[in-house]
């Protein structure tokens, strides 16, 4: 499916009035999942079998280079550290009092990443490489270098055109991490900002001069980085329209070439330190969506596409090149453009991906390293995806990557009547399609843009497993809006 304009209007979100934008939000603002997999990783089991896992990674290390996704990996690099904490973030992270942590496990991790390249074998070939944390620049220089040195001594076949891809903060990153990234292969550095305004950054903890930004964004275009990436996020406390539209105005200054705008999810049942953010006033569902769409709207008009979900990219970025040509993927690094890869994730509670399988580490920094130096693999859980699974996983990635499902071709290929599985979702789905969310015939189901809005209420509507949940007292995802 090709996608050339998808995302490249404002019509539709200039037509929707406050009130029916209110509607819409109260209507299906909801707990679900962000699908960087399906099943979500809620699904995952400790009841995954060491034989399960070995056959699900032989089983991908033997399939034939000519098979998409064959021999091709994505590699994930989990940096736990930071120097301090930010009261917004959900990510697994360490604030050491020290260095003392570092060492043993960047050692733990390079002998896990011998171990896997030992599986795949010598003919794999890596697409992709990407650090994130935590805050993957708390590493020296020289630690970087020796961590991408056991990856390239491992897996001697990376790709000429593989993106290799670190996320850093601004405020701690120097020259010299700039000139030893690029020295060692790296094209592509996320920057994280998430918010200009000071009052914001008081709060969150996190004061970052739009200065420093975009002097680091030069500084890495000069040092040789071909993609610089800016990671914003809204929904965060004392943000208004005003306020995070003059953010918006700042980024484009710096122009990057891509722009994740995350919605903050307020999960202070899994992060007890975002309690501290509700001292403060956190925008209502109807704010946090206005802003988004006043973004949206600002960034199209400046020339970015919106990609999906929380994702934007100039015109000549490659991810904007997968979505056009239908070879855009999601998965647990968010949106890419490599798909058909498996994704093997190194380091504390990092998530790997094959087709068939799913499995998380631990998430404990003493048991990821114990579990290595007894010579076995640190995984806690993880699943085998059924056929099932399988089926409505590849819906929910043509949801969330196509924004829309070729009927046609999804019958062919599973050999099955859709409606007639899909009955159930139906119901929701015409309840939607008459909410201007998307449009349903014979052969297509299309999001209309405002609809690519509520993706997540879509691609929820195929997700077999969410009836389990809704009867939790402790919630289980975000908000969907």
């Amino acid at each position: 499916m090709s996608n050339a304009n998808l995302g490249n209007s404002t019509s539709d979100f200039s037509a929707l009035s406050s009130r029916e934008l209110v509607y819409l939000v109260e209507k299906y603002s909801v707990s679900g999942p962000r699908y960087t997999s399906y099943p979500t990783a809620v699904e995952f089991s400790s009841a995954l079998s060491i034989e399960e896992w070995q056959e699900a990674i032989k089983t991908a290390a033997n399939q034939s280079s000519a098979t998409v996704g064959g021999n091709l990996l994505s590699l994930y690099f989990h940096i736990p550290f930071c120097q301090s904490l930010c009261y917004y973030c959900a990510c697994n992270k360490i604030v050491p009092k020290d260095r003392s942590l570092v060492g043993p496990y960047l050692a733990a991790m390079s002998r896990e990443i011998r171990a896997y390249a030992k599986m795949f074998g010598s003919e794999t070939t890596v697409k992709q490489i990407h650090w994130g944390g935590g805050t993957p620049n708390y590493l020296t220089p020289s630690e970087i270098r020796d961590i991408h040195d056991a990856c390239v001594q491992a897996y001697p076949n990376i790709a000429g055109d593989a993106e290799v891809s670190i996320e850093v903060d601004p405020r701690t990153l120097s020259d010299a991490h700039l000139s030893a990234l690029v020295g060692a292969g790296f094209n592509r550095i996320s920057l994280g900002v998430q918010d200009f305004n000071p009052a914001v950054q008081e709060a969150v903890n996190r004061v970052q001069s739009f200065e420093l930004t975009r002097n680091l964004c030069n500084a890495a275009r000069d040092a040789g980085f071909g993609g610089v990436n800016i990671d914003l996020i809204y929904g965060l406390p004392k943000q208004t329209v005003r306020s995070f539209i003059d953010t918006i105005d700042k980024i484009i200054e710096i122009k990057p070439d891509r722009i994740a705008l995350y919605g903050y999810a307020h999960v202070q049942w899994l992060q007890k330190v975002q309690k501290t953010l509700e001292r403060s006033a956190l925008p209502q569902p109807s704010e946090r969506i206005a802003i988004f769409v006043e973004s949206i709207k600002r960034l199209i008009d400046y020339g970015y596409c919106y990609i999906g979900m929380d994702h934007f990219a100039l015109p000549n970025d490659s991810l904007y090149i997968a979505l056009r040509d239908g070879f855009l993927m999601r998965n647990f690094m968010g949106y890419t453009a490599h798909k058909g890869a498996h994704v093997i994730g190194h380091g504390m509670s990092s998530i790997s991906s094959l087709a068939g399988a799913y499995w998380q580490n631990v998430k404990e920094i003493n048991r990821y390293e114990l579990e290595i130096s007894r010579d076995r693999f640190p995984v806690e859980r993880g699943l085998i995806k059924s056929p099932e699974d399988c089926m409505r996983g590849e819906i929910i990635q043509d949801i969330f990557c196509q924004g829309q499902v070729d009927i046609s071709s999804f019958e062919n290929r599973w050999k099955m009547d859709f409606w007639s599985t899909f009955s159930e979702p139906l119901i929701h789905l015409k309840g939607m399609e008459q909410d201007g969310l998307l449009s349903i015939d014979s052969q297509t189901m299309r999001l209309s843009s405002i609809g690519r809005l509520f993706m997540r209420n879509v691609a929820m509507t195929f997700d077999a497993y969410l009836n389990q949940h809704r009867t939790r007292q402790t919630p289980v995802f975000s908000q969907t809006v």
